[in-house]
């Protein structure tokens, strides 16, 4: 008897390990060995924190994802302002990425050109969520905008490029 208990015990506890052996292969080792080298700075889709690597390994294990980086798109389109001397371009952005639930929040940095950073703010995700529209000066071209998801840590950046034809000089 006590040996037909152990050995249901040791078959349940294979079926137990094998399944997490065998997760480990293709695209969870993968993961898993990111957790190897990167734990202290991956997060959970969903913006958890892995305490050490062990943990982010089982939850890579479990076929949890990580935060993916940010998308940004701008679409140009001329801007007419009678009452201003510069050349003015409107600038669409659609943001792909972002964290949606309520209070999240994302920083958004801009450096010009020459290196020097014009904006550098937190702001919350949420009326980013549809695309929307900016008015710039076509100097502004060249600037690099990076915009960090502040639950996920995902980040992604665009350069403000326009098109000749917008920004004649």
């Amino acid at each position: 008897m006590r040996k037909t208990l152990v050995a249901i015990m040791l078959a349940a506890l294979v079926g137990v390990v094998a399944p997490s052996a065998l997760a480990a292969t293709g695209g969870k080792a993968e993961a898993a060995k990111r957790c190897q080298l990167e734990w202290q700075t991956l997060r959970g889709a969903n913006g958890q924190t892995f305490k050490n690597r062990g943990e982010c390994a089982a939850h890579a294990a479990r076929g949890g994802v990580f935060a993916q980086g940010l998308t940004i798109t701008i679409a140009y389109s001329e801007y007419e302002d009678p009452l201003s001397p510069q050349d003015l371009y409107l600038a669409t952005h659609t943001i792909t990425g972002l964290t949606a639930a309520p209070g999240a929040e994302m920083r958004v940095v801009i450096v010009e050109a020459d290196g020097t950073t014009s904006i550098d703010v937190v702001v919350p995700t949420a009326p980013f969520l549809a695309p929307f529209d900016m008015v710039h000066a076509c100097e502004f071209a060249g600037a690099i905008l990076t915009i960090t998801d502040l639950t996920t840590g995902a980040s992604g950046s665009a350069v403000y490029n326009p098109p000749a034809s917008v920004c004649n000089d």
